[in-house]
């Protein structure tokens, strides 16, 4: 088996948390290196919360020499003094909106001036189903669709309107992708872009996630598997974390762990892990990998994932707690 790569996505208010002192970098670092991370992944942007570039580079400063670092970003996740966003429980931004654009190339413009590698971490797709958004659709398709009646076209599944709504939505995506994502990025200095897309495949089409389209705008892709009852990490608690951490899935040979949030230790829950496989071809970047990790002795204790562990397909055990 080739040499497996464990690398940490610290979220824009943890890095927050570690900047401010109200998380002690010792404590970070320290679990770190007992999980045997190599690569570290700082979020700029997350829910309304942009963390200016200057603290991204004290934040990038405390890991390197010690890991490889780059940059992250959920620029699709809606804040307080952007603009219009849809509400699916969780608020997501609306693509049609300039204030969001604006917003939008910002946070990827500072991202770019700190890091030449970064992830866009989910939620990047086209949510929106506003008036706005759907005078466009009308405008460039010559319908008279209502937001409600299109809704309930798209929850019928393959019909002629979900197909002329899944063609705007691509190009919608991908026309902000490139304006207003990638060229500002790699304007202000970034060279490789990643996009992390969640394992709602059933809804990729209607999405905008077409991913040949979306394989030209970025350099990579990752799509995450959300089969977590089924695909577990069984691996020993650490401190800080009360159980094993849960394997969500992979694309383009990057297997994405997430650590549960434990009890009075928020900051430990809120990094992200992901075991990557860059001997995966380029041309193979659109097969998921949904492989667990495990490592268990001959007595079925488990032990801490360590980098270069076997990979194996795993089932979870009866009543393991399914996180998200």
């Amino acid at each position: 088996m080739p040499e497996t790569k464990l690398a940490v996505y610290v979220t824009a208010h943890t890095v927050k948390k570690l900047v401010g002192g109200a998380l002690a970098p010792e404590r970070a670092l320290a679990l770190l290196y007992r999980l045997g991370v190599e690569k570290v992944y700082l979020e700029n942007y997350r829910d309304g919360l942009l963390v200016p570039p200057s603290e991204l580079e004290k934040a990038r400063k405390l890991f390197e020499g010690r890991y490889e670092v780059a940059g992250g970003s959920c620029i699709g996740t809606w804040g307080e003094g952007w603009g219009r966003y849809a509400d699916y429980g969780f608020r997501v931004v609306c693509l049609t909106d300039e204030r969001n654009l604006e917003l939008l190339a910002r946070a990827m413009r500072e991202l770019g001036s700190v890091f030449e590698e970064a992830l866009i971490d989910d939620f990047w797709a086209q949510w929106c189903t506003c008036s706005y958004c759907v005078e466009r659709f009308n405008s460039e398709f010559g319908l008279r669709a209502t937001p409600e009646a299109l809704r309930r076209e798209l929850a019928r599944g393959d019909t002629p309107t979900a197909r002329m709504w899944a063609r705007f939505s691509t190009e919608l995506l991908s026309r902000v992708s490139r304006g207003f994502v990638a060229k500002p990025f790699r304007e202000a200095g970034g060279r490789r872009l990643v996009l992390k897309v969640a394992e709602w495949r059933e809804d990729f089409y209607v999405r905008g996630l077409f991913l040949p389209e979306v394989a030209r705008v970025f350099d990579g892709v990752y799509v995450g598997s959300a089969r977590e009852e089924e695909i577990v990490v069984r691996a020993k608690p650490v401190p800080l974390l009360r159980e094993p951490v849960v394997l969500l899935g992979a694309h383009r040979g990057d297997l994405g762990l997430s650590a549960p949030r434990p009890h009075g230790h928020h900051e430990a829950g809120e990094l992200g892990l992901r075991v990557e496989r860059p001997d995966v071809p380029r041309h193979e970047r659109a097969a998921v990998v949904a492989e667990a990790v495990q490592r268990v002795d001959d007595d079925g204790h488990a032990h801490p994932l360590e980098p270069g562990d076997e990979l194996v397909r795993a089932h979870a055990p009866a009543g393991a707690r399914r996180y998200r």
